[in-house]
């Protein structure tokens, strides 16, 4: 950054080296120039140390409010919004825009006043020169603003190029196990190498536009400095105006012209910006499908209801899951779910810990619409353990209590760190039945008054299902439970079982009286004992081989 006063001293010089010969003035303006360009430095360095500052403080502030938004929202809106999108949002998208502004409100602020002062000293030195200069003013501005727009568009495709091939990598890292089991890296790396193609046709666009502008902003001012440079020499011949004024404002010219392209500049990095900040404050400012409720009970039985439910997912709005759906789950009460899959079973978990909202009908804890329930107290009063528990790499408040009730004490304990053992990403060091087990203390720690059991022992082996189904029937009998689950062992002994089929409750009783009734669950029981049946068959005939 040039001062103001630079190009002023600087033609003072002139006139006192090659007019005036004046030694002594020549020594006052070199010492002038050498402060001016002393304190020229000591500000800038201090103005790009406090936007520095201010740029990784917005930065902060930008994620800090998306990553916010984003964990307010139902589980539907992450039904219809893929984890890469998001993922890139908050990173690409967040650096984006809190740099763009951040920078370019810092040089915005600079050449603002920086062309205050030059166009005062330009004034000061010849008015008709400085017309001249200005004209180029509106044509520079008119090519700005049309360029911004078709910019701005441009840009927001850019973007959604990079976040669809940034989700497509995400997907595949986190599955990757699965890519090697079939081969599929070729498949992979060219559904990736298809979407940077789109990015780079997208840029490539975008550089199209960028000839033209560039064009305009660099041919127009040369130009008007051609001008100014000739009708200022006339000025000059005529005696009208000293060389050394001619020589200052030449200078001012070329600072004027240097101030206005970069102020072009910041109109087409805020135009990169808005383009990216456009999703970015649309996710920010998306207000969740549930509203904020806060009634606080104060104390809670343990009593669930859905009444008349119809439910279809977000992203599946025309298949209905739950049909006139009803189910009344006592204090106390163990009622399992079971049925074909795809009868709504998890459906009913996810309306019971409200991670989507019925299209019709209501669920209720002991008598009160999920709806009108405090969600951080509903939380504690509600625990699930699913069939695939996710585990953080993180230290934790788990309470060794929790931790024996889930036979997980012993195991825990055993390991390296004890209770701060590091279990890695996902709790990858961990088998599946620890994994599991890890997850029912977790579920206990916070004493709930409901249990959610979604196919909890399906993805285990038999000793490890065994272990966990200890530790589930120890610990069932003090909560209202809702089990989901296909495993005799898991629900036979349940205080009620209810066949769920297309989304309807087909048939309820005990296990005996189901039995009894020759219908639905029998069906199941049946296929179930006779796959073991077959098993069993199989190994008697290996022990006569053998």
């Amino acid at each position: 950054m040039e001062w103001p006063s630079v190009p002023h001293f600087t033609g003072c010089l002139v006139d006192a080296v090659a007019i005036d010969r004046d030694a002594a003035a020549f020594r006052r303006y070199s010492v002038s120039l050498l402060i001016a360009a002393l304190l020229a430095g000591i500000f800038a360095g201090l103005r790009g140390s406090v936007f520095t500052v201010q740029m990784a403080r917005l930065n902060a502030r930008v994620r800090r409010r998306l990553f916010d938004a984003v964990l307010r929202q139902d589980v539907g809106f992450f039904d219809l919004n893929k984890t890469g999108d998001l993922s890139s949002r908050l990173n690409n998208d967040c650096s984006t825009v809190s740099n763009a502004l951040s920078l370019n409100i810092n040089v915005m602020l600079r050449n603002a006043v920086n062309v205050i002062g030059v166009l005062c000293f330009m004034l000061a030195l010849s008015w008709p020169l400085t017309a001249v200069t200005l004209a180029s003013l509106p044509p520079t501005v008119v090519v700005s603003k049309v360029y911004g727009r078709y910019f701005k568009r441009i840009s927001k495709k850019t973007q959604k190029a990079l976040a669809e091939a940034t989700e497509v990598a995400e997907e595949s890292l986190g599955s990757v196990k699965t890519i090697r089991a079939f081969a599929a890296e070729p498949h992979v790396s060219a559904d990736f190498a298809s979407r940077l193609q789109e990015f780079c046709r997208q840029n490539t666009i975008e550089a199209r536009y960028v000839v033209g502008y560039t064009f305009c902003l660099t041919a127009m001012p040369m130009m008007v400095t051609v001008l100014v440079l000739w009708y200022g020499g006339m000025l000059v011949l005529r005696g009208m105006l000293n060389p050394g004024a001619l020589v200052s404002f030449m200078l001012y010219q070329q600072q004027l012209t240097s101030c206005f392209s970069s102020i072009a500049d910041v109109f087409t990095a805020v135009a990169v910006a808005l383009g990216a900040a456009e999703k970015v404050l649309e996710l920010i400012a998306k207000r969740p499908k549930f509203h904020a409720a806060r009634l606080v009970p104060e104390r809670c039985v343990g009593r669930l209801a859905l009444e008349m439910v119809c439910f279809s997912y977000p992203s599946r709005p025309d298949r209905r899951v739950l049909t006139d759906f009803n189910l009344a789950v006592n204090p106390g009460e163990t009622v399992a779910l079971v049925g074909p899959s795809g009868g709504g079973k998890s459906s009913v978990i996810n309306l019971i810990e409200r991670f989507y909202v019925p299209d019709s009908g209501v669920v209720r804890l002991d008598g009160r619409d999920l709806a009108d329930l405090d969600p951080r107290w509903l939380k504690r009063r509600i625990s699930l353990v699913s069939q695939e528990p996710t585990l953080f790499n993180r230290s934790s408040e788990q309470i060794v209590a929790a931790a024996k009730a889930a036979n997980a004490h012993e195991f825990i304990a055993a390991l390296p760190g004890g209770y701060e053992e590091v279990v890695g990403e996902r709790g990858s060091t961990l088998s599946g039945g620890q994994k599991q087990r890890v997850a029912i203390a977790r579920a206990l720690v916070r004493d709930p008054t409901v249990l959610l059991l979604d196919e909890a022992t399906s993805a285990l082996d038999a000793e490890s299902e065994a272990i966990v189904q200890e530790a589930l029937g120890r610990v069932m009998a003090n909560y209202t439970v809702v089990v989901v689950a296909h495993r005799l062992s898991t629900i036979q002994n349940a205080s009620r079982i209810c066949v769920v089929d297309k989304g309807r409750i087909v048939e309820s009783g005990t296990h005996r009286e189901l039995l009894e009734r020759g219908g639905a669950y029998e069906n199941l029981v049946r296929h179930q004992l006779s796959a073991m049946s077959a098993s069993a068959a199989s190994l008697n005939s290996l022990d006569r081989d053998a």
